[in-house]
């Protein structure tokens, strides 16, 4: 198991990286969107960005979105970025949330070679200091849920995997229908599985408190690239509608 002894170093000196460069110009100028942190150790690491949607009279919601917790999976980083900048473009999309990003990439070597074979969910990786950043920016900044975006993955289609029976019926069921527009559903398209067993096939584990909801965006690698972004960006939108809407029903209760 890789060793926890050493934290990784947190800096704002560099860019966050290629991907999410469109961000870090939007950022630099008055915008809902605000560089949140970047951490680094020897391998990877970790950037972020806040969305901070308009507020109204409504209680705002803490949401996170998670992307590149599997190796290489680039294709989820670039829709992370291309759904932050839609809300920007359309900021009431976001009104009354707060919706913190994550990105996590691996660090350039220095003799320029990759291991591609290797999974950095596997413990043996290195990858747990990064991970524990991660899990502890989760626990302490109060949000309802997580959300994982992993594309080009073995499934027959688009899917939903969540830990909420709540969250499957009354978020993906619906977000579906947008994602279906662009690219293929899966034979079982909502997936309810135990928060342990979804939170540990994205890497995450007894750092995230427990009442979070958990729910991952899956697409194929049978589709192409431009329809797996557009499926994950639009359904993801749908998705903050769904929830900003059971969010106002549970407060009217």
């Amino acid at each position: 198991m890789a060793s926890t002894s050493t934290p990784p170093q947190t800096h704002f000196s560099r860019p966050p990286g290629p991907v999410f460069e469109p961000l870090e110009s939007i950022s630099s100028y008055p915008s809902h969107l605000v560089r949140w942190r970047e951490c680094t150790d020897s391998k990877l690491k970790l950037s972020s960005y806040v969305f901070i949607g308009q507020r109204t009279n409504n209680l705002p919601v803490r949401m996170a979105f998670v992307a590149g917790l599997r190796s290489h999976d680039d294709l989820a980083q670039q829709a992370l970025a291309k759904l932050l900048v839609e809300l920007e473009v359309a900021p009431l999309v976001g009104r009354d949330y707060a919706l913190f990003s994550y990105s996590l990439t691996r660090e350039p070597s220095d003799d320029g070679a990759e291991t591609v074979g290797n999974d950095w969910l596997d413990e043996s990786s290195g990858v747990q200091p990064i991970l524990q950043v991660l899990e502890s920016d989760l626990a302490s900044s109060d949000m309802d849920g997580f959300i994982s975006i992993a594309t080009n993955e073995r499934v027959s289609g688009f899917q939903f995997e969540t830990d909420s029976e709540l969250i499957a019926t009354e978020v993906a069921w619906p977000a579906l229908e947008v994602a279906g527009r662009f690219v293929r559903l899966a034979e079982e398209p909502v997936k309810v599985l135990p928060s342990a067993i979804l939170r540990r096939q994205r890497g995450l584990g007894r750092g995230v408190p427990k009442q979070m909801f958990g729910l991952t965006l899956r697409t194929s690698e049978d589709s192409g690239p431009v329809e797996q972004v557009s499926a994950v960006v639009f359904s993801s939108i749908r998705v903050l509608q769904e929830y900003r809407r059971l969010r106002r029903a549970a407060v009217d209760l």
